[in-house]
C-alpha cells in the first residue's frame, strides 16, 4: 500500500469516508514524514504533534451523519490565527505558548467548521526550490532565487507533508509554486475588506495543491455567516470614490463626536440630523475611517435609496454581523450558535438578529480595564427604502442596552425629518443629539477651504504648463483667486452638496472654465433658503446640457427625462451598458445623454454602476414644483410602470434562452451554485441587466400601482415563464427573496397571500 503521506486530498477524503483509515492513521504518517524531513525543509513555523493527535482523534469521534466535507484533510496555513502577529517571525518550534493566543483566523474556522485537520503555521521564508529538474532563478534577477512570503507553505506540499497548504497575499503564490512544481491557486479579483491587515487577505483562493482533483476542494470554502446576507458595498470604504472630510474642516464637530465616543460616561447612542447637502455621510465616512484606524471600528453600513441592497433595512444587522466576526473573532462561536438556532428568526426579524448576533455576542466578550470601544456607524438612516422598517431601526438602535464589558457606541446620522419626537426624547436620554446647524460656526470657512482645494488645480496645471494655450488665455489672471472663492462660498448657502457639484461643474470642462464660474456667481435667483440654493444649481446643470436649438432642445429634454428618470428611480444601480439594453436604447443614445452630467452623477466606465453623487437630486427632479421651469420632473409612478414594461419584455426575450443554456450542462448549474464566490460565471451566464429584471420587475409593478389581470403582458410572462425565472432567482443567489416576490404577485392579482413557499 502506498504511504498515506504521499496520497493526494482527494485520495485521502476517499479512503476516510469509506473507513479504509482514520483520521489519526493518516495525521500520523504525516507527522512521521514530517519528523524525517523538516531539518532539512524547515517548512513550519510552528506545529504541536500531540495537538494534531488530539484533534484527529476528536475527528474520529464524529458520526458520519455530522461530518463536514473536508473530515480529516490536512491542511497547513500561514496565519491559522488572527493574533499572528504576537509570534515571533523564524522562531519554528519556540513559540510554545502559541495556544494560549490561538483564535481561529476566518478561513482557518470555516475549514475547521468543514472538518478538517489544521496542521500548523507554515513559514515565511527567503525561498524554496526544489533540487534538481527546474530553474529556480528569478525572472527579473538571475542572480537570486524567488521568494514570498507562502514559501513554507509551498514547500510543505511540494514534500508531501502536507497535501494542500494556503498562502498569503497573491503575489506571494507563484513565485514559490513554479520552482517547487506544485500548482499555485492567486486570484486577484476579489475585493479586500480590511486592506491593512494581513489575515483579513488569507481566504481558500490562495493556496498550493498537487493535483488537479484537489484544486477543486478549496475553490470555494463556505462560512456559517454565509447564510446571512451581506451588503459589502455599504461599508464606509467600499470603494467608491466619495471621500472623507478634507483636513482642518468639520474640526469642532469632529472633536464633539470623537468626546462621545472616547467618553466613560456618555450614552451609547448619537443620532446626528442635518439638511440634505449637509455633509452628514461625509461626517460619517470620516468617523468610520478614524476609527477604523484605531481598530475600535466594529461595523458601517451607509445607506443609499436606489442603490439596490444598499437600502434593504433587513441587511442592516446582518451586514454588521459579518463586519464584527472579523473584527472581534471571539464573537463568532456565539453568532454561529444563533445561526444554527434561529436562522428563521435571525433573518425575518431584526429585533431578534440585533440582540443574538450584536449584543449577546458582545455581552459575552472578555472586557478589558478600562472597556475598550466598539463603535457602528449607520449613515442616513432615512434612506432606508422602507419607511416602517426605518421607524423600527429608530426604535430598535435607541433602545438598545448598555453593556459592562465593553464600551459600545453607535452613530447614526440621517435627516431631521426621520428622527420623531419619541425617539429624539429617547437619544437625548440615553446619548448625544446633535444638529449640524449647531455647528455652523466654521461652514464658511470650511468650504472656503474645500472649494480651494478642489479649484487649486486649475492653478497647479497652469505652473506645470499641462494646459493649452487656449484654456489659458481664456482664464481670469490667478483663478480661482481669494474673491472667486468667497463668492463661491456665498452662493453655496453653507450647502457642503453645493460646493461639491459646483467644484466638479467648473472643473469638467476646461475650455468653458469661467463661463462656468459666472453661471454659477451672477444672476442669482436664490430667496435665501439652502433648499433653493439646491435647486439652482442642479437647474444651472441641466440646462446647460441640453443647450441646443429648439428641436434640438426637445430631443435632448426627452432623452434626459427617460434616461435620467430611469437613473432616479431605478432599484439597484446598473452601468451605463446595462441600462441601455433595458431601455432597448443604442449605447451611444445613453452616452450622449449623460455626457455633461458628470458633477451630479457618478459615471466611470460603461461597465461601472452609475448612481446619483447625491440624493437631493431625486428629492428635486420628484418634485415638480422645485423643477417647474426644467420641464425635466421626473413621474415616479410612471417611470416605474415603464420600467417594469422594460423588465418583462427583457426577460420574455432573453430568459428562456440563457437558462436552458445553463441548465444543459449540470456541470455549469453546479459551478454557478457552489464553485462561484466572486460571481463571474453567473455574471457571464446571465447578464447584469437581466438579473435586475428578474429582481426587480415586481416591485416596479408595485411601486408603478400595476394591477396583473388576466393575459395581459405580466400575467402571460408569468404563466409562461415561471420555471426560468425561478431558477434564474435561485442562481442569482436570491432564492430567499422569492416568498415576498410572490406575495407582491398575488396581492397584483387580487389573490390570497401565499404563506409557506418553497424554492
Amino acid at each position: 500500500m502506498v504511504e498515506l503521506h504521499l496520497l493526494t486530498a482527494t485520495q485521502v477524503l476517499e479512503l476516510i469516508g469509506n473507513n479504509s483509515i482514520t483520521v489519526e492513521e493518516y495525521a500520523r504518517s504525516l507527522l512521521d514524514h514530517i519528523a524525517k524531513r523538516d531539518s532539512i525543509v524547515k517548512a513550519w513555523e510552528f506545529l504541536d504533534p500531540a495537538l494534531v493527535l488530539r484533534e484527529a482523534q476528536a475527528l474520529d469521534q464524529i458520526p458520519r451523519d455530522k461530518r463536514g466535507r473536508l473530515h480529516g484533510l490536512a491542511i497547513g496555513i500561514k496565519y491559522p490565527t488572527d493574533y499572528f502577529e504576537v509570534i515571533p517571525p523564524q522562531t519554528h518550534a519556540a513559540v510554545p505558548d502559541i495556544a494560549k493566543y490561538r483564535v481561529d483566523s476566518t478561513i482557518a474556522e470555516q475549514l475547521r467548521n468543514d472538518g478538517a485537520l489544521i496542521l500548523g503555521k507554515t513559514r515565511g521564508v527567503g525561498f524554496a526550490v526544489t533540487t534538481s529538474g527546474l530553474d529556480t532563478t528569478d525572472l527579473d534577477n538571475p542572480n537570486r532565487t524567488q521568494g514570498s512570503s507562502s514559501c513554507g507553505s509551498a514547500a510543505a506540499v511540494a514534500d508531501c507533508q502536507v497535501p494542500l497548504a494556503l498562502g498569503t497575499y497573491e503575489d506571494s503564490i507563484i513565485p514559490p509554486a513554479s520552482p517547487t512544481g506544485v500548482f499555485g491557486m492567486g486570484p486577484i479579483y476579489d475585493s479586500l475588506l480590511f486592506k491593512d491587515k494581513a489575515n483579513f487577505a488569507i481566504h481558500a483562493g490562495r493556496y498550493f495543491a498537487r493535483s488537479v482533483e484537489d484544486i477543486q476542494l478549496l475553490h470555494y470554502v463556505p462560512s456559517p455567516m454565509s447564510t446571512l446576507p451581506y451588503v459589502i458595498d455599504a461599508l464606509y470604504n467600499s470603494g467608491e470614490e466619495e471621500g472623507t472630510c478634507l483636513l482642518g474642516t468639520r474640526t469642532c464637530l469632529l472633536r464633539s463626536i470623537e468626546a462621545w465616543i472616547d467618553s466613560p460616561d456618555e450614552g451609547n447612542i448619537c443620532w446626528l440630523t442635518g439638511i440634505a447637502g449637509g455633509g452628514k455621510s461625509t461626517f460619517a465616512r470620516t468617523i468610520a475611517r478614524t476609527y477604523d484606524y484605531r481598530k475600535e471600528l466594529a461595523g458601517s453600513f451607509l445607506f443609499s435609496r436606489g442603490g439596490g441592497d444598499k437600502s434593504d433595512g433587513h441587511k442592516l444587522i446582518t451586514t454588521l454581523a459579518h463586519m464584527l466576526a472579523e473584527r472581534i473573532p471571539s464573537t463568532r462561536p456565539y453568532m454561529f450558535d444563533a445561526i444554527q438556532k434561529y436562522q428563521i428568526n435571525i433573518t425575518d426579524n431584526f429585533h431578534f438578529a440585533w440582540e443574538e448576533l450584536i449584543i449577546n455576542p458582545l455581552s459575552k466578550v472578555k472586557g478589558n480595564s478600562p472597556p475598550s470601544t466598539v463603535l457602528f456607524v449607520i449613515d442616513a438612516l432615512d434612506e432606508c427604502d422602507d419607511e416602517s422598517i426605518c421607524a423600527g431601526l429608530s426604535n430598535l438602535l435607541t433602545t438598545t442596552r448598555v453593556l459592562t464589558n465593553i464600551r459600545l457606541r453607535i452613530l447614526i446620522t440621517s435627516r431631521p425629518e426621520a428622527l420623531d419626537a419619541h425617539v429624539g426624547w429617547r437619544v437625548q436620554d440615553k446619548g448625544l443629539l446633535c444638529d449640524l446647524r449647531d455647528f455652523a460656526t466654521d461652514i464658511d470657512r470650511d468650504i472656503g477651504l474645500f472649494l480651494t482645494s478642489g479649484l487649486g488645480i486649475i492653478q497647479a496645471d497652469v505652473q506645470l504648463g499641462l494646459l493649452k494655450a487656449e484654456v489659458t488665455s481664456r482664464l481670469a489672471s490667478n483663478y480661482p483667486d481669494e474673491v472667486a472663492i468667497e463668492r463661491l462660498v456665498k452662493n453655496s448657502f453653507r450647502v457642503f452638496a453645493w460646493a461639491s457639484i459646483a467644484s466638479r461643474f467648473i472643473l469638467e470642462d476646461k475650455m468653458l472654465i469661467m463661463e462656468r464660474n459666472d453661471m454659477l456667481t451672477k444672476n442669482r435667483q436664490s430667496t435665501g433658503s439652502q433648499e433653493t440654493c439646491l435647486d439652482e444649481i442642479y437647474t444651472t446643470v441641466l440646462r446647460n446640457s441640453i443647450k441646443q436649438n429648439i428641436d434640438e432642445k426637445e430631443k435632448k429634454t426627452l432623452m434626459l427625462r427617460e434616461v435620467l428618470g430611469s437613473i432616479l428611480i431605478i432599484l439597484s444601480p446598473l452601468s451605463m451598458e446595462s441600462l441601455a439594453k433595458l431601455l432597448v436604447k443604442p449605447l451611444d443614445y445613453v452616452e450622449n445623454t449623460l455626457r455633461n452630467l458628470h458633477s451630479i452623477i457618478n459615471i466611470h466606465r460603461r461597465i461601472d454602476p452609475m448612481s446619483l453623487r447625491h440624493s437631493s437630486l431625486r428629492d428635486f427632479l420628484l418634485d415638480q414644483k422645485r423643477c417647474d421651469g426644467l420641464d425635466l420632473w421626473i413621474d415616479e409612478t410612471q417611470v416605474h410602470r415603464a420600467l417594469a414594461k422594460r423588465c418583462v419584455g427583457l426577460m420574455s426575450i432573453i430568459l428562456r434562452s440563457k437558462i436552458r443554456e445553463i441548465e444543459s450542462s449540470d456541470t455549469l448549474m453546479n459551478d454557478i451554485l457552489t464553485n462561484d464566490p466572486y460571481h463571474n460565471l453567473r455574471n457571464a451566464c446571465i447578464p447584469h441587466e437581466l438579473q435586475y429584471a428578474c429582481l426587480y420587475w415586481l416591485r416596479h409593478c408595485d411601486k408603478g400601482e400595476l394591477y396583473i389581470s388576466d393575459d395581459d403582458p405580466f400575467e402571460i410572462f408569468f404563466r409562461t415563464h415561471f420555471h426560468y425565472w425561478r431558477v434564474a432567482i435561485n442562481l442569482i443567489g436570491r432564492r430567499n427573496d422569492m416568498y415576498s416576490m410572490l406575495r407582491v404577485y398575488n396581492q397584483l392579482r387580487g389573490r390570497p397571500v401565499i404563506r409557506n413557499y418553497r424554492c
